[in-house]
This record gives structure tokens, C-alpha cells and sequence, in this order.
């Protein structure tokens, strides 16, 4: 047995040695990738400041590098992001200086005009664009063919600003609201078109058009909240979805307070469990350590853009509620939150934070407007806690959902077979499940 371990001895300490080496150095193509990927995760999340100087570090580092010019354009992106746009401006004019021949040099003048154009100087604009027309008469380039589609944008912009000067009265409310119509809807600048929109009610209060514009103020910072990656939600985040997961099981505790002691006047009649013992533990601890936990709201872990377009829309409901937007304003709302849930449902990996925090956001959606989508995806979220909770409490919700689904729908309509199906198919596979667990449990 001794040359065996011998052998053996040695080949456990080549592994040790292996692994105790020094790793290869990074060549500068592997470098620069790791920065660039960076600057564009960065950017990705909303974090432009960060984003700024990870472009500016590949700039330095890789001035000859293939991406150095998007990197270029990527500094002037993230100012033009924040509203910085004179260093938009700047870094954009970097980008004609030092790549001239680059594929983003058109790009970038098409974005030193649109740059101006949101600070406002349409002079400075139209030149800007007019550069890109000149250069390319006879020829359909995507850059010049924005340029002229710009050019055409501020035409209108111009002829909407003098006649709000020189119009009667009565028709000043449209013009206004025109004005921040072209700004969202044909040029997608959502900040500018905020404050025309905000001229609106400033303005014309008494306007028929001042809950149109309450609503697309919102829709602007939607729109703004969907460039963006969404955000890790953090530690105070996961706190805040692992307080809500015990509150869904035992509402009681939501009135617990961080000096309480004892559990009982939170308990309803019935015997007290262990499982519900060491939640109002958990729950008591969590708020020793945030003493206004209970005060925090899901839409705090949302990006600001989401928040202020909730603002914006609640707002309109308070200030409007008998209007045309105020009416169909809580359907639209209940529509963005499920759309948004969905995004951080589709980001979760089999339960977990995002998924719970995805189900607070379904929840809030049919506080606006109950609609049978709502209930539908609250079905499969209960059911995905239901394969790993194993509880009956888990069990039965996907079938409650389904069943206020049902009564949101006509009874012969396609949805109505849809939500039969599932149901089925959430019943068979429930009775799977637990034919497994009853072998396991006899093995």
C-alpha cells in the first residue's frame, strides 16, 4: 500500500501546486473588453456617472481600440441621460475630431443636434442637421435620413411656438398640448415633452386637455424607466420582500411593532404554531434593526422614472377623477404595473426575491383595476411558491386567482378556455407533486 499512497501523495500535491500558480496575465484585447462591458453594464442600469468613467478609462487606455469611438459615444449618451447636455455636446464633437472616417461620426452629429435641440437652441440644431442633409443629398444614409426627419420636427416646433404667441386665446390649451405631442410622440425627447406637458396644467388648469396632460406626464416617465435596466434590489430591498412574504402568510403580523413581546394579541383564535412563532421572531428583529420598516413601500426599490410616473398618475386620479383620462387612467395604470412585474418576474430564477417582489407589484395592479391577466399571473406566482413551500395555504391560492379570473371574463370567450386550461393543468400538476412527495416520504 505504501507506493500507492506515495503516488497518490504526489498527485494531490501537483493539484495544490496547480492551483497556487499564478494566473496568465490578461492580454490588452481581454483588458479592454472588461472595461468596455463595464461601461455599457453600467450605462445598462441607469448608473451614468459610473458609466462615464468607465468609457473615459477605455478612451485613455484603448484611444486605437475598435470600440474607442462607440466608448466615445457612450460618454456622450450618459451625459445626454442625466441632461447634461453641453458635455453631451462636447464629448460628441470628441468623437468628429479624433474618428472622422469612424461609423460614429454621423451618429454623433445627429446627437449634437439632438442635443441642442433639448437645451432648447433649435438654431443651433438646425445647423447641426443640416450638416448630414448637405453631406448626403443624393444618398439615403440612416443618419441624414434622421436629420431630415429632425429638420422637418423642428419646422413644426417653430411654427407651434409662434402661433402660441400670435393665436386667439381659446385655442392655446391645443397648441400647448400639440407642442408636447411632437416632443413625445414623433421625437421620443420624453424630458422636454414633461415640461410642455406640465405647461399645460401650469397654464390652461381649466383646459379639457389638462388630464391628457397629467397623463402623459406619466407616460414620459415610464417611457424614460423602461431605458434602463432594472436595479438590484438591495439589501434593505430583500428585507423589505421577506417582511411581505411572512405578511402574505400572517396578515397579523403586519401590526406588529418592534418593542412587542408578546405574540398573542397578533395571533387570531386557534393555536399558535412554531412556523408562526419563529416569523414573529424574524419579524421583530427586523424591525429593531429598521425601526420604519413598516413605512416602506415596493415602489422605494423601483427606478426613480417608475416612481415619478406613479406620482404623476395618482396625481391625475386625485386631481381629475371624474375626466376621460381619469377614467380609463386606473385600467392604464393596472396595464404598467402588470407589464413591469412581469419584467422582474421574467428576471427571477425559480422563486426569490425578484419573484416575490414581482407578486407585490401583480397585487398593486388590482388594487387600480382588477384584471383577469392580474389574476392569471398571481395564479402561476402561488404556484411556483407552492413547489417549493409545500404548503396547502400555497396550494389553494393559484385556484382562488383563477376563479376571480373566471368572473373578469365572458364565459364562452377564448380567455375563459384559457383560464380552464390552466387550471386543469395546475390541478395535474399538483396531484403529480404530491404522489412524488407521498413516494419519498415511504422511501
Amino acid at each position: 500500500m505504501k507506493p500507492i499512497f506515495c503516488c497518490m501523495t504526489l498527485i494531490v500535491l501537483t493539484f495544490s501546486l496547480v492551483g497556487c500558480l499564478p494566473k496568465a496575465p490578461l492580454s490588452p484585447m481581454e483588458e479592454a473588453g472588461i472595461v468596455y462591458s463595464s461601461a455599457r453594464d453600467q450605462q445598462a442600469a441607469g448608473e451614468y456617472e459610473a458609466a462615464i468613467i468607465d468609457f473615459k478609462q477605455y478612451v485613455v487606455q484603448f484611444p486605437k481600440s475598435q470600440d474607442a469611438d462607440n466608448a466615445q459615444l457612450g460618454i456622450g449618451d450618459s451625459y445626454y441621460a442625466q441632461g447634461e447636455f453641453l458635455k453631451a455636446i462636447t464629448a460628441y464633437l470628441n468623437i468628429l475630431t479624433e474618428y472622422p472616417t469612424s461609423d460614429s461620426a454621423d451618429v454623433a452629429q445627429v446627437k449634437i443636434g439632438d442635443a441642442y435641440l433639448a437645451s432648447g437652441d433649435l438654431t443651433q440644431a438646425t445647423a447641426a442637421y443640416q450638416k448630414l442633409t448637405e453631406k448626403y443629398l443624393f444618398l439615403e444614409v440612416e443618419p441624414a435620413q434622421i436629420a431630415g426627419e429632425r429638420l422637418e420636427e423642428i419646422e413644426t416646433i417653430q411654427s407651434l411656438r409662434q402661433s402660441l404667441q400670435t393665436a386667439d386665446e381659446s385655442t392655446l390649451d391645443n397648441l400647448q398640448y400639440r407642442l408636447g405631442w411632437v416632443y413625445f410622440e414623433e421625437m421620443a425627447d420624453y424630458r422636454t415633452a414633461i415640461k410642455e406637458f406640465q405647461n399645460v396644467i401650469d397654464l390652461y388648469p381649466d383646459s379639457e386637455l389638462a388630464d391628457n396632460a397629467a397623463w402623459m406626464m406619466g407616460e414620459c416617465y415610464w417611457r424614460l424607466g423602461q431605458s434602463n435596466r432594472l436595479p438590484p434590489l438591495g439589501e434593505r430591498g430583500e428585507i423589505f420582500v421577506r417582511r411581505q412574504h411572512i405578511i402574505d402568510r400572517y396578515p397579523q403580523l403586519a401590526e406588529l411593532d418592534r418593542y412587542d413581546t408578546d405574540g398573542y394579541p397578533h395571533w387570531p383564535a386557534g393555536k399558535r404554531g412554531d412556523r408562526y412563532e419563529m416569523y414573529f421572531a424574524e419579524v421583530r428583529r427586523m424591525l429593531n434593526r429598521y425601526p420604519d420598516l413598516k413605512t416602506w413601500k415596493w415602489s422605494d426599490f423601483v427606478p426613480e422614472n417608475y416612481r415619478r410616473a406613479l406620482s404623476a398618475w395618482d396625481t391625475l386620479l386625485l386631481k381629475y377623477p371624474n375626466t376621460d383620462a381619469g377614467a380609463f387612467g386606473r385600467q392604464k395604470i393596472a396595464e404598467r404595473l402588470l407589464q413591469l412585474g412581469q419584467n422582474y418576474w421574467n428576471i427571477s430564477t425559480g422563486g426569490g426575491s425578484y419573484s416575490d417582489f414581482s407578486g407585490f407589484i401583480f397585487k398593486t395592479s388590482l388594487v387600480y383595476w382588477p384584471t383577469p391577466q392580474a389574476h392569471i399571473v398571481l395564479a402561476y406566482y402561488y404556484a411556483e411558491i407552492g413547489r417549493f413551500a409545500h404548503w396547502t395555504y400555497y396550494r389553494t391560492r393559484p385556484f382562488d386567482h383563477l376563479k376571480k379570473a373566471a368572473k373578469l371574463v365572458p364565459p364562452g370567450s377564448e380567455l375563459a378556455s384559457e383560464i380552464r386550461a390552466i387550471r386543469e393543468q395546475m390541478n395535474y400538476r399538483l396531484r403529480i407533486e404530491e404522489l412524488e412527495n407521498h413516494r419519498g416520504a415511504r422511501r
